[in-house]
C-alpha cells in the first residue's frame, strides 16, 4: 500500500512541476520576445515591458514576422527555436521535476520490498512452510531496482543550477536504499538462499488514490427523485411485507369487479388463502412453531418424516416413479397392439374404403393429441427444473427425526427461542400485517361506497 501511495504522489508531483515549468517557460518567452522588439533604451522586466515598447502593437507600420505563417509553420518554428531561447531556470525546474519523479518511483519499489518482507514474516509465523512463497527473492529484486532508480535520480540532479538541496536529498535516499539492499542481499545469500527473479516478472505497482472521491450531491431540485414520482416511504417497508401486500393487491384488482356469490366473505376467504401461502413460502409457520416448542420439531413435520422413512425415503420415491412410468408405457403398448389388430381385421374385411369416413376425426384427434403432448413436455421440463433446483433438499429425507431436531437452532443456555429479539420482531410484524389487513378491508369498503355515490370519472368527462 505504501508503494502504491508513493507512486501516486510521484505522478502528481511530476505533473504539477512540469505544468509549472511550462508556464514559466511561456512567460519567459513572452518577456524575451518583447525585449527583442523593444528599441534601444527600453527596460524589460519579469512583469512586462515599460517604455515605448508598449505602443508597438498600436503602430500600424509594425508587423510580426510570424503573422503570415501558417499554423504548422509556426509550430515547427517554435519547436526548432525552443532549445535556443529556453532560460536556465526552466531547464533547472524540468531536471529537478524529472529527478524527483525518479526518486519517488525508487521509494515506491523500496516500500514494496518492505511489504514482501512483512508478508514473509507473517506467513512464517502462521505456517511453517511459508518459505515456498519466495518473497525474499522478490524483495531483493525490488531493492536492486530501487538502487538503480535512485542512482538515475542522482545523475539527473547533479550539476543542476540551484539544485543543492535536491542533490542532498538524493544522496540521503541513495544511502538508505543501498544499505537496505546490502542487508537483504546478505540475508538471502546466507539464510534464505532464494532465487532472485528478474524485475520484469514482478507485478507492477498500480497507483491508488489516498482517499476515495466524495460523492456528487444533487443540488438541482428539478433533477431530484421526488419530482420523478419516487415514493420515499416505500423504502421503509420490508421486502417480505412488500411481496405480501403486492399479492393481496393483485387479488383485489382481479376480484373487485366480479360479483361472487359469497360477496365479501368469499373475497375474505381468497385473501386468507393468499396470505397463508405467502407466509408458508416465507417459512414462518414452521419457524414460529419451533420457537414455541423451544427447538422441537413440529408434530406435523415429525409425522411427515416418519411417513417418508416408513415408505423407503428418496430411493423408494424414485423407484416408485420409475415403476409408474414403466407400467404406463406397458399399458400404452398393449393398447396399441389391440388397435393394430382391429385395424388389420377391418382392413382385411373392407379394404381401403373402411377408413375414409374416419380420416377427418383421426386428424382432429391427432392435432389434439399433439397439443397435449406439447403441454406434457412443458410440464416435464418445468418439473425437471424444479427438481434440479431442490435436489439438495432431498438429502434431508435421509435424516431421521432426531437428526433433524439436532439441526434446529438452539438458544443460549437458560433462555428460550421464543424470548429472542428476532422472534419478537417477527411477531410484531405479523401483528402489524393483521391490523393493516383489517384497516385495508374497511378502506376498500369506504372507497367503493364513495365511488358508487359520486362517479368522478363521469363528472370529469
Amino acid at each position: 500500500m505504501k508503494g502504491a501511495v508513493v507512486a501516486k504522489l510521484a505522478a502528481q508531483a511530476y505533473t504539477f512541476c512540469k505544468e509549472a515549468a511550462l508556464r514559466c517557460y511561456a512567460s519567459q518567452r513572452c518577456v524575451t520576445r518583447a525585449s527583442a522588439r523593444a528599441p534601444a533604451g527600453t527596460r524589460c522586466n519579469q512583469q512586462g515591458v515599460e517604455g515605448p515598447a508598449k505602443k508597438k502593437k498600436a503602430n500600424p507600420y509594425f508587423q510580426d514576422p510570424k503573422a503570415n505563417m501558417t499554423r504548422d509553420e509556426r509550430e515547427r518554428y517554435q519547436a526548432e527555436t525552443a532549445d535556443k531561447v529556453a532560460p536556465p531556470l526552466l531547464l533547472s525546474l524540468i531536471a529537478q521535476a524529472e529527478a524527483q519523479a525518479t526518486l519517488f518511483e525508487s521509494w515506491a519499489q523500496f516500500h514494496a520490498a518492505s511489504e514482501h518482507e512483512d508478508a514473509y514474516e507473517l506467513t512464517l509465523a502462521l505456517t511453517p512452510d511459508s518459505g515456498r512463497l519466495r518473497l525474499r527473492g522478490s524483495q531483493v529484486a525490488r531493492l536492486r531496482r530501487a538502487s538503480e532508480l535512485v542512482g538515475e535520480a542522482a545523475a539527473k540532479a547533479a550539476g543542476v543550477p540551484g539544485g543543492e538541496a535536491c542533490a542532498l536529498a538524493m544522496n540521503t535516499a541513495a544511502n538508505s536504499i543501498r544499505e537496505a539492499e546490502a542487508v537483504a542481499e546478505k540475508h538471502n545469500a546466507t539464510v534464505y538462499i532464494e532465487r532472485v527473479p528478474p524485475f520484469s516478472s514482478l507485478p507492477t505497482i498500480e497507483p491508488k488514490a489516498i482517499a476515495p472521491p466524495p460523492p456528487e450531491e444533487d443540488d438541482d431540485g428539478r433533477d431530484s427523485a421526488l419530482d420523478s414520482g419516487f415514493d420515499p416511504f416505500a423504502s421503509l417497508v420490508l421486502e417480505d411485507a412488500s411481496v405480501y401486500y403486492a399479492s393481496r393487491d393483485d387479488v383485489l384488482r382481479q376480484r373487485s369487479g366480479e360479483g361472487e356469490p359469497g360477496g365479501a366473505s368469499g373475497l375474505a376467504a381468497i385473501l386468507r388463502r393468499c396470505v397463508r401461502a405467502e407466509l408458508f413460502a416465507m417459512g414462518l409457520p414452521h419457524a414460529l412453531a419451533a420457537c414455541d416448542d423451544d427447538a422441537k420439531l413440529p408434530a406435523a413435520l415429525s409425522e411427515a418424516v416418519a411417513r417418508v422413512h416408513g415408505s423407503g425415503g428418496a430411493a423408494a420415491l424414485g423407484e416408485m416413479l420409475a415403476n409408474d412410468l414403466d407400467s404406463l408405457a406397458m399399458s400404452i403398448d398393449a393398447l396399441l397392439e389391440v388397435e393394430e389388430g382391429a385395424d388389420a381385421q377391418l382392413h382385411q374385411q373392407h379394404g381401403e374404403r373402411w377408413a375414409c369416413a374416419l380420416t377427418a376425426d383421426a386428424r382432429r384427434e391427432l392435432a389434439q393429441t399433439r397439443e397435449e403432448i406439447a403441454q406434457a413436455e412443458a410440464a416435464n421440463e418445468a418439473l425437471s427444473t424444479h427438481h434440479a433446483d431442490h435436489e439438495d433438499c432431498l438429502s434431508l429425507l435421509d435424516l431421521d427425526a432426531g437428526a433433524l431436531a439436532g439441526r434446529v437452532p438452539q438458544a443460549e443456555e437458560g433462555s428460550r427461542l421464543a424470548d429472542l429479539e428476532c422472534v419478537g420482531d417477527i411477531r410484531t410484524l405479523l401483528a402489524s400485517l393483521s391490523s393493516c389487513s383489517e384497516t385495508r378491508t374497511a378502506a376498500i369498503a369506504e372507497a367503493r361506497a364513495l365511488a358508487e355515490r359520486d362517479d368522478i370519472t363521469a363528472r370529469e368527462i
